[in-house]
């Protein structure tokens, strides 16, 4: 044992026996496991893993528990009940009487997912909250583990929670799981992680309260604690709190019997579903092995490469958009599971036989040009999406903040260092391998396909299953194939090369008078503006901002061409270089940049490390000033759009006006705007038509016009080196347009809309029904002439905080109709304010079963109306003050939020401390009275607009 090892071990009996209570035992020392990755394994004697994988410097803390038991774990007639009991566990515990509002109140932020193989709960909160926030935290985690409450009634509010959430899947989900349910007759990963409506109306609560008692327990649970804690400490509280739990007696089998093992039978003949959809789609899968099978890594390239095989469904044509999405569940499984993809091509008929048969005929040619991928992707493109899964894979496990997700699904899998060995095995993939696995799996007798068609005759809620045998000589040279289970997925893993670590850096400073010490503000002899915070960033790691502006909104609101500039319109060719040499640059700088163009401005954000700031910069000053902007990338772009806004097309080609573009008419009527006018919102339609009309010409003419260093800002915040002023002086100084337009600042005024109704519901909405419906939202929204500077700014945003501001709980709202009535699962309040004028508006919304729509805006308005007549208590408003603090710090806790904060500082010509100050004393001086006073200055209860429109895909 190092020096090391034994000093910390001697640190923890001395904190263990200083910590733990007279009356408890003491708890266990944990015995260390390894080490892989930054990552510290321990194991409490009563069979809980604890990982750790502190990093010096990070702002904030992740506490992730998972629990391997997911809905593969579940049996016939049970589908959903792991999730349903993820739900549950957060109404609260023997001795804490709601789970979800007391992480509210100490500021956390928080969810629970389940999936095929496991359930996590994730939780982060600011590092500087560590001594009291973790420690309640562990102890809340501990009582979910050995005392969920599990009553009636907290069961019988979240079935119709989760049978909202239901209605929230979108067609792609649908597609989907037809493809699912086609592949797995016998298998539960056939079966939605969500459930099905009659297993869960069903589902009795005893038997939830035996699978919880089955599966949650030390034994079966691995707790993950990530970012800025003092691991000593850590390991030592969670020994005290956790060491102490017993793992419970199994539940009788009786009253829930052991699942059998569930293999799927092999597969002998290429399997159909058809089903309803709203719009024309083709789905196509493969089963392929899971996490731990020496084909993983080769999996995991295939699922990004399906989407780059050429065929006539995918031709990009603007009479028939499209829209790809690929499966996320191959190579992440414990089982063997699908690889697979989904088109939407909404503009292709199937509305009768006629049309399916044509339909039917695009699908043949491209399932047959997937299963000849050898042919249809070169080795260049296998190399380069190897290289980017292998690269994004290692920077996500180096991160505490992102790693938690990827290591709870390797625990699901069968083992955390599976993540580590799935990473490791692709940064040595080699293109013949992809093709091997490719040749392998992508065959006809391991094929389901899926068919989304709008043909009434196929009923709406059903799925048409069938096989379909290869006849003729094909069947002479076709066999089924074996896809293998891996029974031992830790016994795959072996010895793993050791990863580089996550480097330490500074902690972040929220202070703002060490900010503004820390901050250096250039004006260049160019006119360039410079803001510059200088920090130890872990790997050296530097953030860079560039803010270009230019003309008037009234003169920019009737040109089109800034909607196609993309980053990836740009990283398509620019300065004589190809898009594969820019990828490659890309790849050595270390970079991820990210693009957004707008009608009156361009906002670029580079992240990179120090050593390759210059060459990124002059990279970026490449791709902004001398780009290609090819035909072949402007077609993607268009495509894209237009298969976004096909529905909307199609509505008004059939003379159908949806209640949102109802609204939306009478807000534009109301305002008195026009097309062509600042602020006017384009229908989809209109959009659609912008973009059908719109040429790589008018996008190339937009660039030369109006991009330019005229008026720019740039900030860099991070590990800065040594000659930035004079790099960025001469990269930029020099791209300049003297005939470009001067940048005006637009200050939208203040319009009023007078209230309206715009509602679409079914018939059987209509009459109550409606739970196994697409789920609905229901919104009220208002115009307020509202302003930064006006003294009714801070007391709305604690006031809108008030009433919307929690996940679970935490807002009044969400206590009203997710905890109390239980009729919605998405519940939010969003306040608009711009920053010049006083063109603001508040929006309320939550969804609901269309049964349901007239109770959740009843009980909207109902706690508008008692918020206005009692006002909010001083609690509430203290509690909303420190969570919009606490947001500010989040927002501070990175590089990249550093560099925007000095970016708005040079806009505005304001110090971090007069910025922060300006914050902290707006809200300082926000009380009960002056909520109230604001609230009933600007909210109007006759005056709502409403709009109920199903969910958004």
């Amino acid at each position: 044992m190092s020096t090391k090892r034994r000093w910390m071990q001697a640190a923890l009996v001395l904190l263990l026996a200083l910590s733990t209570p007279a009356f408890a035992e003491p708890a266990a020392l944990p015995s260390e496991q390894r080490t892989l990755g930054g990552i510290t394994e321990y194991r409490l004697d009563n069979g809980l893993q604890v990982l750790l994988m502190p990093q010096a410097g990070a702002p904030r803390i992740g506490l992730t528990v998972t629990y391997r038991v997911g809905s593969r774990h579940e049996g016939p007639g049970q589908a959903g009940m792991a999730h349903l009991l993820e739900h549950v566990t957060f109404r609260g515990t023997a001795s804490i009487a709601d789970l979800g509002a007391e992480m509210q109140r100490l500021g956390v932020s928080f969810n629970g997912t389940t999936s095929t193989d496991r359930t996590n709960y994730l939780s982060t909160f600011p590092a500087g909250d560590a001594a009291t926030t973790l420690q309640r935290m562990l102890r809340l985690e501990a009582s979910r583990m050995s005392e969920a409450r599990l009553a009636e009634g907290d069961f019988a509010k979240e079935k119709p929670i989760v049978l909202n959430e239901m209605g929230l899947h979108d067609g792609v989900r649908r597609m989907r799981q037809g493809l699912l349910a086609a592949a797995f007759r016998q298998h539960p990963y056939g079966r939605p992680v969500i459930g099905y409506e009659a297993d869960i109306e069903q589902l009795s609560l005893p038997t939830l309260q035996a699978f919880y008692r089955r599966h949650y327990r030390p034994e079966n649970a691995v707790l993950m604690l990530t970012g800025g804690f003092e691991p000593v400490q850590a390991l030592a509280a969670v020994a005290e709190i956790f060491g102490p739990l017993k793992n419970p007696e199994p539940p009788a089998a009786a009253l829930l019997p052991p699942l059998p093992e569930q293999a799927e039978p092999q597969q002998t003949a290429p399997r159909v579903m058809t089903l309803r959809t709203a719009s024309t789609a083709l789905a196509v899968g493969w089963r392929v092995p899971g996490m731990a099978h020496e084909h993983a890594a080769a999996v995991v390239v295939l699922a990004q490469l399906l989407g780059q095989v050429p065929a006539r469904l995918t031709e990009r044509k603007p009479e028939r958009p499209f829209s790809l999405a690929v499966l996320g569940e191959a190579g992440r499984t414990r089982d063997p599971a699908l690889l697979g993809l989904v088109v939407q091509s909404p503009n292709t008929p199937s509305a009768n036989a006629d049309s399916r048969q044509a339909l039917l005929s695009l699908e043949s040619q491209w399932t047959d040009r997937l299963q000849d991928l050898r042919r249809a992707i070169s080795p260049e493109l296998v190399r380069q999406m190897t290289d980017t899964r292998a690269r994004e894979l290692a920077q996500a496990l180096r991160d505490p903040m992102r790693a938690p997700a990827l290591i709870s699904d390797a625990v699901g899998a069968g083992d955390w260092r599976l993540a580590f060995w799935l990473q490791e095995r692709l940064a040595a993939l080699k293109p013949a391998a992809v093709y091997a696995a490719a040749d392998l799996y992508l065959r006809s007798l391991n094929r389901v396909n899926a068919r989304g068609v709008t043909d009434a005759a196929v009923p709406r809620q059903a799925m048409q299953f069938e096989e379909q045998p290869v006849t003729g000589i094909a069947s002479w040279f076709e066999r089924p194939v074996e896809v293998a289970h891996v029974s031992d997925p830790a016994g795959e893993i072996g010895e793993l090369k050791p990863p580089q670590a996550l480097g330490a850096g500074d902690a972040f400073e929220t202070d703002p008078v060490l900010l503004e010490r820390a901050s250096r503000r250039y004006l260049l002899p160019s006119g360039i503006k410079l803001g510059v915070l200088p920090r130890n960033s872990a790997d050296e790691r530097v953030a860079v901002m560039l803010g270009f502006r230019w003309g008037r909104a009234d003169d920019m609101a009737r040109l089109a061409g800034w909607r196609a500039l993309s980053g990836s319109m740009l990283e398509a060719g620019a300065a004589g270089r190809t898009a594969a040499t820019i990828r490659q640059l890309k790849k050595a700088l270390q970079a991820e940049l990210r693009v957004a163009s707008g009608p009156q401005s361009v906002t670029v954000q580079l992240l990179t490390r120090r050593q390759h700031l210059a060459p990124a910069l002059q990279w970026v000053k490449e791709l902004l000033s001398e780009p290609d902007l090819p035909e072949a990338a402007f077609e993607v772009e268009r495509n894209a759009a237009l298969a976004r806004l096909a529905g909307a097309e199609r509505n008004s080609s059939e003379g159908r006006t949806s209640a949102p573009e109802r609204e939306r008419q009478h807000r534009m009527a109301q305002m008195g705007l026009q097309p062509g006018d600042a602020g006017y919102q384009p229908s989809g339609a209109e959009l659609a038509a912008q973009w059908r009309a719109l040429t790589v010409a008018d996008v190339r003419e937009f660039q030369r016009k109006h991009w330019s260093a005229n008026d720019l800002r740039i900030t860099v915040a991070g590990q800065v080196p040594e000659g930035l002023v004079a790099l960025v002086e001469n990269l930029f100084a020099g791209w300049k347009k003297p005939d470009a337009p001067a940048y005006v600042s637009p200050a939208p005024v203040h319009k009023p809309v007078a209230a309206g109704r715009f509602a679409t519901l079914s018939p059987g909405a209509a009459s109550g029904e409606g739970d196994g419906q697409p789920a609905v939202v229901i919104s009220l929204m208002q115009e307020l002439p509202l302003s930064r500077g006006d003294e009714a700014y801070y007391p709305m945003l604690v006031g809108t905080r008030i009433l919307g501001g929690g996940a679970i709980s935490g807002g009044r709202l969400a206590e009203r109709l997710r905890v109390q009535d239980a009729v919605s699962y998405r519940v939010d309040a969003q306040l608009r304010v711009p920053g010049d004028g006083d063109r603001a508006g508040l929006r309320l919304q939550a969804s609901g079963a269309p049964g349901r729509a007239a109770q959740v805006e009843a009980a909207l308005r109902e706690e508008v109306q008692r918020l206005l007549a009692e006002g909010v208590s001083a609690e509430e408003v203290a509690h909303a003050r420190s969570r919009l603090l606490a947001d500010r710090r989040q927002r501070l806790s990175s590089e990249m939020g550093l560099a925007g904060a000095l970016m708005v500082q040079l806009e505005r010509e304001i110090s971090f401390a007069q910025l922060l100050a300006e914050e902290e004393e707006g809200l300082a001086a926000v009380t009960p009275e002056r909520v109230l006073l604001a609230l009933r200055r600007l909210l109007k209860p006759d005056q709502w607009v409403t709009l109920i429109a199903r969910a958004p895909s």
